[in-house]
């Protein structure tokens, strides 16, 4: 190299140099520019999907739309004439047809790429809802004392059973709005809950046709759905304030009116006849007349989800248009960058080299993701200095860049946690017993070579439901959590396995070292009274049923978990608030 520098000109190798310098600024614009492609393209498929995403929510909608119409038949005399009128229901499935029909178009466009499942899905919709309707046609010209209950039931549930088919359309492209866009989790989150919210406050109505239709009382299992159906409409709205709290002004005023509307003069409706539907000979109304009274009051959740698309599609419309603004500075400036060189160099040849050799060696710090180093900051202010301001918008851009891939990975973890974790109790579901369950039968431990898996349930769980309400219920149901997440070890796998039934695996030492640790929680929550707002104060009890095995016996979970049931089954006929193990496979070792 020395001996280039001293057989080489100085202008031939200023000329060498300024070429080095040319590339290395081009590659810095290319990847400027690059990277406000990238965004551009982001923004733009984050609103491609946020289209989807509202198609496929009016979608859902309209589909549940169907069943207020449908009630008012399904509750009405035939006319002398034999011939229903069909004109509202009509109306409402050509509403449903159209939007169906373009969410199809949306879904089959080239632009869609990856959408074959969503489309899938959503014909799978059509198809279902389909047979449906003839169900339901079928149903109407028949006179409606002659309209069994189970009839009635199965158009209703039948409808119903429709919304889970536009499910996989609907998660698929809010997944896509969010990973593109992470600034649009809180919009698109809370109109996916109100659009959840819309359809169980349909169906909350459609669980009082068949009795409406019947001009009779409710029944127990009815009223029981109607309570499980009123306590999920409520367990949503406490979602959705609690993320409409730092809500812009518009989604918080929409929240206000549906508070007012459906929370406030909707529910209380239905109250008025739910309590009228429990007297003798039902509720003196028509399916028709509960509909028209009932289903206007949803409006305001439909408005309420709309204002938050509409501001999510704001957020997105910002960003595109901040990739688009980014995209022409970047490309004017890095015209003018070179530009600038060429005079500069020309110019000022000790003045701009140095800071040039500085920036490369910058440049190339952060193009291999160190994104710590340094940017000097020059004494003056000329073309050579916005080069390093535009660095510096590279560093921040990259850093900005870092930060969200990190908060999207944090949110796929908490997402995850969630699948895993019962919502009510916080404790492990089903499927994360599961799984852990069985790597835990894996294990080896010389201390302790027994594996005991035991189940256990509340005592007349649903008598606590019917006598003090589900509240209650849900009360002892975390009251039990509380107390097995003080008792059980860290190393046990301690989980909520169904409605209100736990299951535990945990090593013991032997027989009665299992019998032990289940009589200790037996005995806790039969000492625990759970006491309600009302002043009530409700006991609880428990039976357990322990199934037992030794590791080296390789047991496998499905028969640990068939037996504990069993012995708990065992527990339930022999008296409850009692243990019962497993005697067979456990004789050989006491």
């Amino acid at each position: 190299m020395r001996g280039l520098l001293r057989v080489t000109s100085v202008n031939r190798l200023f000329g060498f140099i300024v070429a080095i310098l040319f590339a290395v600024v081009a590659a810095l614009a290319s990847w400027l520019l690059a990277y406000d492609w990238r965004s551009y393209e982001t923004a733009e498929s984050a609103l491609v999907a946020l289209n989807r995403f509202r198609a496929s929510l009016y979608l859902m909608e309209k589909v549940s739309a169907e069943r207020g119409p449908m009630n008012a038949l399904l509750g009405a005399d035939l006319p002398a004439d034999g011939l229903p009128d069909t004109t509202s229901l009509s109306a409402a499935r050509t509403r449903t047809d159209k939007q169906m029909e373009m969410l199809e178009g949306i879904l089959s466009t080239e632009h869609c790429r990856g959408c074959e499942q969503q489309l899938a899905s959503v014909q799978l919709a059509q198809t279902d809802l389909a047979v449906q309707r003839e169900r339901v046609d079928a149903l109407v010209r028949v006179p409606r004392d002659q309209r069994t209950p189970e009839a009635l039931a199965d158009c209703v549930n039948g409808m119903v059973a429709v919304i889970p088919d536009l499910l996989p359309a609907i998660n698929a492209s809010a997944a896509d709005v969010i990973h593109n866009e992470p600034v649009t989790l809180d919009s698109i989150l809370i109109a996916r809950l109100a659009a959840e919210l819309r359809e169980y406050a349909g169906l909350l109505g459609s669980q009082f046709t068949v009795a409406l239709a019947r001009h009779r009382g409710l029944t127990p299992v009815e009223l029981l759905h109607i309570e499980r159906t009123r306590g999920r409409v409520d367990q949503l709205a406490a979602l959705i304030e609690g993320r409409t709290i730092d809500s812009p002004v518009g989604a918080r005023a929409a929240f206000e009116e549906m508070n007012r509307q459906y929370f406030g003069d909707g529910l209380d409706y239905v109250a008025s006849v739910r309590a009228q539907a429990t007297q003798v000979g039902g509720a003196p109304i028509s399916a028709a007349d509960f509909a028209a009274r009932y289903v206007p009051q949803m409006q305001s959740i439909i408005t309420f989800r709309d204002v938050l698309l509409d501001e999510g599609e704001q957020v997105v419309q910002a960003e595109r248009s901040n990739a688009q603004m980014a995209l022409v500075g970047t490309s004017v400036g890095a015209v003018a960058l070179f530009l600038v060189l060429i005079f500069t160099i020309a110019l000022f040849r000790r003045r701009v080299v140095k800071p040039l050799v500085d920036a490369t060696r910058v440049i190339g710090t952060i193009a291999r993701g160190n994104l710590k180093t340094n940017v000097p900051h020059l004494p003056y202010r000329d073309e050579i200095a916005e080069m390093y301001d535009a660095i510096r918008v590279l560093k921040s851009s990259a850093i900005e860049k870092v930060q969200l891939e990190a908060q999207r990975d944090n949110l796929m973890m908490e997402l995850e946690v969630m699948a895993q974790t019962d919502f009510l109790t916080g404790l492990p579901n089903r499927r994360a017993f599961e799984k852990r369950a069985r790597l835990a039968c894996e294990e080896r431990n010389q201390d302790e070579p027994g594996i005991a898996l035991i189940m256990f349930d509340i005592d007349h769980f649903k008598r606590i439901n019917d006598t003090y309400g589900h509240g209650a219920g849900d009360r002892a149901l975390m009251k039990v959590a509380e107390l097995c997440r003080a008792m059980w070890r860290q190393s046990d796998v301690v989980a909520r396995v169904g409605g209100e039934e736990f299951a535990a695996l945990t090593r013991v030492r032997d027989r009665q070292h299992a019998v032990e640790m289940a009589e200790r929680l037996r005995t806790l929550i039969e000492n625990t009274d759970l006491h309600l707002d009302d002043g009530a104060v409700v006991s609880v009890t428990a039976s357990f049923g322990i199934a037992l095995a030794w590791q080296e016996d390789s047991p496998k979970l499905e028969t640990l978990m068939r037996i504990a049931d069993k012995m708990l089954y065992c527990a339930k006929e022999t008296g409850r608030n009692r243990t019962v193990v497993d005697e067979t496979l456990v004789a050989r070792r006491v």
